[in-house]
């Protein structure tokens, strides 16, 4: 598929319905600035994604309860890599879902990101110090 974006914003609402990348390894989303993915789509799009290892997303409508829903369907069990450019509805209690669920994530980037908190890093910190975890986490702020 050479263009993802093409799938996603199809006018056929059903697409994304069919569409598994159970294969998927490594991803890097940045849809267009003023995209129109939802985040039900995104989720679509990710779910039983078992195999991925790297994530980049930028710019997409990833929210707290999607992130933990992707958690929760196993999709992110194997990731190793997760950095999140300027995803603006993402805070504190989606990572800290990600971050204590059972997975192999080492590094873990947060960028301009609107409300993740310098607070909401020390908190993830602190629980990685307890959870014995062997996670980076990097935070910038723009």
């Amino acid at each position: 598929m050479e263009d993802l974006r093409t799938l996603i914003l199809s006018d056929q609402p059903s697409t994304l319905q069919h569409v598994q990348f159970s294969r998927l390894q490594r991803l890097k989303f940045f849809p267009h600035e003023m995209n129109t993915v939802t985040p039900e789509q995104l989720f679509g799009m990710l779910r039983n994604g078992g195999k991925l290892t790297e994530a980049c997303l930028g710019w997409c409508q990833l929210t707290d309860a999607s992130l933990e829903a992707l958690v929760a369907s196993g999709t992110f069990a194997h990731l190793r890599e997760f950095e999140l450019n300027e995803v603006e509805c993402v805070s504190g209690v989606g990572l800290r879902s990600l971050v204590a669920a059972d997975s192999d994530l080492a590094s873990l980037t947060v960028f301009g990101c609107d409300f993740v908190t310098r607070a909401d890093i020390e908190q993830l910190r602190e629980q990685v110090a307890q959870q014995n975890l062997d996670l980076v986490i990097r935070y910038f702020e723009l």
